[in-house]
């Protein structure tokens, strides 16, 4: 499922966000800018390009989620950043360098690669397969022993029960997580995720899209992910492109400006009914003012890198209306407070607001 390579209208750019890993990670390199200056990918015999002079910039340290239909060319768009589909044409630049004029396997070896499929080495450990990259770059055995040995720590594998495993021997879920520390393994300024959590059922994909965004709030990579899912979009990206045939950007922007002003008819069908209910998405528990938590402790816990739209559904789950929050995502942590749905559905009630976040008072009880 995740992986790393071995071996329009054009709108601002962006910013970066989060969460707190179970393991903080050491100082590491951050992101680095990515453009794509009228980048065009044509295949003999057909009459229209795959991709079609695309222009873009996305600033260093931020998730841009390139959105869009099957065959528009989101992934073709995305895997010619790290040379795995060459352009037809166009300029490519990260960190100001032109990749086009690198050699293509050690380009490779510096961006991070996810994807939906069980991208690991089923006949190599879980460590080997972590540590597959450095040792291509020539790192030393205790620098990767050292290197893989951190990851695990941070994607919340303890090594000492997991490195040694197969990957047939852990879960679908545990096996994204071992494929997102691969993919972190050389520490590269970019990463790219290709429908990373599609093949997980929503529970396990909701875990590891917060678990993600936490430990994206320590790494500050650059990250370009590709989805078919608007709310999906909404939740990981700092800004979305929302990408036509032949991924004519048709709007390219923040999560919450989409949602308030689509650019055409196009763009508000991806957003469909709900807007109200969806900008639920954009905001995190760990923004809101929470109430205390009350005595009865036997209510659904939710954890607070979650959304509010997260919180919303455990309500509709469980028959409440009000759930506790916690530090983690098991919920087994420090009880931080309360949130009720009242709190959630006055969040959005005035659709002219400009406060970002959930002010509630704590005063008002439990």
């Amino acid at each position: 499922m995740l992986d790393t390579a071995p071996d329009s209208t054009t709108s601002p750019t962006t910013s970066a966000r989060t969460l707190q890993s179970p393991v903080a990670l050491p100082a590491q390199t951050g992101g680095a800018t990515i453009q794509l200056l009228d980048v065009t990918k044509s295949y003999p015999g057909s009459d229209a390009p795959a991709v079609d002079h695309v222009t873009m910039e996305i600033a260093a340290g931020e998730i841009v989620v390139l959105v869009g239909p099957s065959g528009c060319g989101k992934t073709t768009t995305m895997k010619m950043i790290n040379r795995l589909i060459e352009p037809t044409s166009g300029t490519i630049l990260i960190g100001g360098t032109d990749v086009l004029r690198l050699d293509a396997d050690e380009h490779r070896r510096n961006v991070g690669y996810v994807i939906q499929q069980i991208g690991l080495f089923p006949h190599m450990r879980i460590a080997e397969n972590i540590g597959l990259v450095p040792r291509m770059l020539g790192w030393s055995k205790k620098k990767t022993a050292a290197r893989v040995e951190e990851l695990l720590e941070v994607v919340g594998l303890p090594p000492g029960e997991y490195a040694r495993r197969y990957p047939r021997e852990l879960s679908g879920g545990q096996q994204q997580r071992v494929g997102v520390a691969r993919a972190l393994a050389a520490d590269p300024p970019v990463m790219l995720m290709d429908e990373p959590f599609g093949a997980t059922d929503p529970i396990t994909r909701d875990r590891l899209q917060n678990e993600f965004l936490r430990l994206q709030r320590e790494m500050g990579k650059t990250i370009v992910f590709v989805t078919h899912d608007f709310d999906e979009a909404l939740k990981m990206g700092d800004r979305i492109a929302v990408l036509g045939p032949q991924s004519v950007i048709a709007q390219y922007d923040t999560p919450e400006a989409i949602l308030a002003a689509p650019a055409n008819d196009y763009v508000a069908s991806f957003i469909g009914s709900g807007g109200q209910l969806k900008r639920l998405g954009l905001m995190r528990l760990r923004d809101a003012e929470l109430r205390p938590a009350p005595a009865r402790r036997n209510l659904p816990v939710i954890t607070i890198e979650a959304t509010l739209h997260d919180a919303l559904d455990v309500m509709l789950e469980n028959g409440v209306d009000k759930i506790l929050v916690a530090r983690d995502e098991s919920g087994t942590g420090e009880i931080l407070g309360s949130i009720r749905m009242d709190d959630l559905m006055s969040s959005i009630a005035d659709d002219s607001s400009d406060e970002p976040a959930v002010t509630i008072d704590p005063s008002a009880g439990s």
